[in-house]
């Protein structure tokens, strides 16, 4: 009994250890640095539950299904490390007072006391400590795009007006702006003809009141009389000019969102390719 004993504790320590090799076992390297099957696991993990931050997933991985593609799943550790590494080489690291006032702003949006935030992330099945760690490297990444990556991406009006023809989404068009010059004066009876410059209005922006001014001035081509507060001002058109209304400048951002969204996608896509061919990467899986 006594050796049955011994010999089911030597193979139960066998199979642990077994198990324990097999965790850490070496999946791949980058320049000679190990990605091991554990931290595989671990990020399948970390995937299934949403509620943990990642930029780097959010931008190159959405949509795929990470947790049913092991080649994926490894290719994003490895695109991961790749950024790891240059955040070290260029001392981006984020300090931990940065990643509390992030983790606070969080919780304050939640409207909770620390105690009931950490409960909530417990009830979540999601480590305290993993969650920082995880805030941390969000923001290091973030910090390293900004950088490196977003300089990098330009928009054009080319690409602007691309995009429209393609989609045919056109924007809508530009507001019509007028300086005017004017003379102020108690009555009509003058002889001033000393003209400053008065106000700047965009057609959206005027009054019916101004509106008309604006009609009479375009029809008569002569300086016209509108009385405000008592006084009358005695209006001429300076100059005429198009310039971008508020609904114009809207479209627009959405359109350059669009398509900045886009290219740094593309942007990062072919830093990555690039660092992948410049280091030395081999895969086990």
């Amino acid at each position: 009994m006594k050796y049955f004993i011994l010999f089911f504790f030597i193979l139960t320590a066998g199979i642990t250890s077994l198990n324990a090799k097999l965790l850490n076992k070496t999946i791949a390297t980058i320049n000679h640095k190990m990605i091991y099957l554990n931290q595989l696991n671990q990020t399948k993990k970390e995937i299934k539950n949403s509620n943990l931050p990642d930029s780097l997933r959010d931008i190159l991985y959405k949509g795929k299904n990470l947790l049913k593609n092991n080649r994926l799943l490894l290719d994003y550790l490895v695109t991961r490390q790749l950024l790891f590494n240059k955040i070290k080489k260029y001392n981006l690291s984020v300090s931990p007072s940065k990643v509390n006032s992030y983790v606070e702003k969080i919780r304050s949006n939640y409207n909770l006391t620390d105690r009931q935030f950490k409960k909530l992330l417990r009830e979540k099945k999601i480590n305290y400590s993993e969650y920082k760690k995880n805030i941390k490297n969000k923001l290091e990444i973030n910090q390293f795009l900004r950088q490196f990556i977003s300089p990098k991406v330009k928009i054009s009006q080319t690409d602007i007006k691309n995009y429209s023809y393609k989609t045919k989404r056109r924007l809508p068009p530009l507001d019509t702006q007028y300086s005017l010059l004017h003379i102020v004066t108690k009555n009509k009876n003058f002889k001033n003809t000393n003209f400053t410059p008065w106000l700047k209005l965009t057609y959206s922006e005027m009054s019916k009141k101004m509106r008309s001014l604006i009609k009479k001035l375009n029809k008569t081509k002569n300086p016209q009389f509108i009385k405000i507060n008592k006084e009358y001002h005695l209006v001429k058109i300076q100059s005429i000019s198009k310039v971008e209304s508020t609904a114009y400048k809207i479209a627009l951002n959405k359109i350059k969102t669009i398509l900045f969204n886009k290219k740094f996608k593309t942007t990062l896509q072919n830093w990555i390719k690039k660092e992948k061919k410049d280091s030395l990467i081999k895969i086990f899986l």
